[in-house]
This record gives C-alpha cells, sequence and structure tokens, in this order.
C-alpha cells in the first residue's frame, strides 16, 4: 500500500512539474513585451533581431516539444491518468502561439506586414490598380 502511494504521487508530482513546464513561456510573455517596446518601432538591426528571435524561438520550442515532456511520461499506465499530459500540452502550445502574435503585433507596429491596400498594388490588375490608387 505505501508504495502504491508513493508511485501515485510521482505521478502527480510529475504532472505538476509539466504543468510548470507548459506556463514557462506564459511567464516570460511579460519580459519579452517588455524588450519589443523598448526596441522602438522603427526599423533596425536591434529591433528586427529581437522580432525574428522572438518568432523562431516558439517555432523551436514547438519542434521540441516531445522532449520537453519526454521526462514527465509515465512509466506505469494509471487508468485515470491516461491522458494527464494532454492538456499541458496544449496549454504549452497555446503559450507558443501567443508569443508569435506578440511578434507578429511587432511586425505590424513597424510597418513589416503588408495589412492595406498600397502594400499590394503591384499584385492587382493595372485597371484596379488605378482606382485604388486615385
Amino acid at each position: 500500500k505505501g508504495a502504491k502511494g508513493t508511485e501515485a504521487d510521482n505521478e502527480m508530482l510529475k504532472v505538476k512539474k509539466a504543468w510548470d513546464a507548459a506556463l514557462a513561456p506564459g511567464k516570460q510573455l511579460p519580459m519579452q513585451a517588455f524588450m519589443l517596446w523598448m526596441s522602438g518601432n522603427s526599423v533596425q538591426i536591434f529591433s528586427v533581431a529581437i522580432t525574428a528571435m522572438l518568432m523562431f524561438s516558439p517555432l523551436r520550442a514547438l519542434m521540441s516539444m516531445s522532449q520537453v515532456f519526454e521526462k514527465y511520461e509515465s512509466s506505469v499506465k494509471v487508468p485515470f491518468l491516461d491522458d494527464r499530459l494532454a492538456f499541458p500540452k496544449l496549454t504549452f502550445v497555446a503559450m507558443q502561439i501567443l508569443t508569435i502574435l506578440l511578434g507578429m503585433w511587432k511586425l505590424n507596429a513597424m510597418g513589416l506586414l503588408p495589412t492595406s491596400h498600397s502594400d499590394w498594388l503591384a499584385f492587382l490588375e493595372p485597371k484596379t490598380a488605378l482606382e485604388y490608387a486615385a
């Protein structure tokens, strides 16, 4: 009875640590937002480098998600804990998507996203392009 209780406690501790790993990117969001704000909205090498780092690090983290949660996998199959890492993994993905959205906001603030009609004039038919230009 004591050994089974210890195993269950270890499994619950693994789940708690998996939640800590899943929420870690969200804890970094305020600092990353502050860094983006401090870099300014002009297109300079520093602000572009900070934004590129912000955009590519979540992609790398999503690619290595299996390694992040590998140490929290259960060695013993417990029926009610089979999908215990599903919500932490979804939370991890959501936090990484929030980080990517923060980078997209910064790219939009710098004017690097094509969001207006004038950004697409080269791809329109000549008659339509003249209507937009007027």
